[in-house]
């Protein structure tokens, strides 16, 4: 099995582009990433059929308009799911098979099996009704996993449950996804699961694709700000790009750091000169010394510090703007700052789109 979509455009009746120019491959898991709005759901309302669109969506080869509806094998599981609720949890799960002439016989073993795997299986005589909402929710996505669909469609499907349940669920769900043999595209909010799921992701934004790749790519090598920052641990500021001797440099924290970029791996030597946005992450940032006088460069205090993961993320105050670094202690005292070159990245100051060649 094989997805393929190219160049997709959806644009809506009040003149509102959903998507423009969407294209993604794969015969495997693949995410679709993207902050709320993005076009995440418009993308797989589209590869199922249920809105009209330009473009191409081919499924294994054949244009999705020309497989009647009935022969497209296309699961999908939407935020506004539904559960029969005066029906036990057993016969919620079943329903998809039963539709399809399954006997009882052949239903029962995949109902216990994927019960088990969702931690449904002390529940299944309970009606809908009695679960909670979390549960309902895990019924809903269970009944996804009963058969092996060549295309599995999944939005945002951690997205409703509770913050205790949705870690559980995704585990849960991610096991199961990886069993299936079909192209399965899970679209979410959060990149760490998108990632955790699949090798490969599409970051959207408004409806454009932003970036097509793996983590690697878009930590280190982002094609814009936008996707830097869905990390969630990233600094930017202006700076003026500067070269000399064949090398990039910028000035920031009153320091001169030669770039491990060179102007032949510059979109176009025009950005010489001028302001660009210089992005770094917060372990990209370095403490050097207490004393101005010793490395130069200005000297700096923190100004707060919050927590995450065991480490201090402390607030700095510069001429550039508010930077963050991650540190192992408070520190109270001055210090001057250095900026890891390798981990430098440049995005034009009015579309943040990287300056340089990938």
């Amino acid at each position: 099995m094989k997805l393929e979509v190219k160049k997709l455009n959806l644009k809506y009746p009040s003149g509102e582009k959903a998507l423009s120019d969407v294209s993604l491959e794969t015969d495997g898991v693949i995410a679709v990433v993207g902050a709320e709005k993005s076009g995440k759901t418009s993308l797989l309302r589209c590869i199922a059929g249920l809105e009209s669109f330009s473009g191409e969506v081919l499924l294994s080869g054949e244009k999705l308009q020309n497989i009647p509806a009935e022969c497209r094998d296309i699961q999908l599981f939407f935020e506004n799911f539904s559960v029969f609720e005066n029906k036990t949890v057993f016969s919620n799960l079943a329903y998809p098979l039963k539709i399809r002439g399954e006997k009882f016989s052949e239903i029962k073993p995949k109902v216990d099996s994927v019960a088990l795997d969702f931690g449904l299986y002390d529940v299944l005589e309970f009606k809908a009704k009695r679960l909670t909402e979390d549960q309902k929710r895990t019924v809903a996505l269970a009944r996804l996993f009963l058969r092996d669909a060549k295309f599995t469609l999944l939005d945002d499907p951690t997205a409703g449950f509770s913050k205790k349940a949705s870690g559980e669920a995704f585990l849960r769900m991610k096991k199961a996804a990886l069993k299936k043999s079909g192209v399965v595209v899970y679209a979410t909010q959060n990149i760490g699961e998108a990632f955790e799921i699949a090798n490969e992701a599409v970051f959207l934004n408004f409806g454009q694709v932003k970036q097509t790749g793996s983590m690697e790519d878009m930590y280190y090598r982002p094609n814009f700000v936008v996707v830097a920052e869905a990390f969630g641990d990233y600094n930017k500021v202006e700076a003026t790009l500067c070269a000399d001797g064949g090398k990039l440099f910028v000035t920031l924290f009153g320091k001169n750091i030669t770039l491990a970029k060179t102007p032949e791996d510059l979109l176009s030597e025009d950005y010489i000169g001028k302001k660009v946005i210089v992005g770094f992450r917060y372990s990209g940032v370095k403490i050097v010394s207490s004393s101005a006088t010793e490395n130069g460069g200005n000297t700096y205090r923190f100004s707060e510090f919050s927590s995450k993961s065991g480490k201090y993320i402390g607030k700095i105050e510069t001429e550039l703007g508010d930077v963050f670094v991650e540190t192992d202690e408070k520190f109270g005292g001055e210090f001057t700052l250095s900026v890891e070159s390798a981990g430098i990245n440049l995005f034009d100051v009015l579309s943040e789109g990287s300056l340089t060649i990938s």
